[in-house]
């Protein structure tokens, strides 16, 4: 691995384990001491699994997104993958929740926030090339 990869790899597990210590506190305030240590377990199971496992296996290499040019264009698709997953979820979510009579506000919102992200993402990355 080298330097760059090795420095980003010890920066994105610091952030894993910054974001596995606030869910952690999270789940203990609102769920109590044993929501907390379970969800904590899985939190810092996965950063640790996401940090060791990237060098044994493409999958997990590729979920991390640290790597080379490949590893970096295989995460990007991924990641649009799923970004159009979800937005397909949540028009259907929204369209059933229609239906059934009522209008959830909570699809609502997550439907504007991806469709000003993804919008805004168009328009900046056609305007910069």
């Amino acid at each position: 691995m080298t330097h760059k990869k090795t420095r980003e790899a010890r920066v994105q597990l610091a952030g894993m384990l910054a974001i596995a210590a606030a869910g952690t506190a999270a789940y203990w305030i609102g769920e109590g001491a044993s929501g907390g240590l379970q969800a904590g377990a899985v939190l810092f199971a996965f950063a640790l699994v996401v940090y060791f496992g990237r060098r044994r296996s493409a999958t997990i290499e590729t979920i991390s997104g640290v790597g080379d040019e490949r590893t970096r264009a295989l995460t990007q698709r991924a990641t649009a993958f799923s970004g159009y997953a979800i937005a397909c979820v949540l028009a259907a979510w929204g369209l059933v929740s229609i239906a059934a009579g009522g209008f959830n506000t909570t699809i609502g919102a997550l439907s504007v926030v991806f469709a000003v992200t993804w919008i805004g993402a168009c328009a900046w990355l056609s305007w910069r090339g």
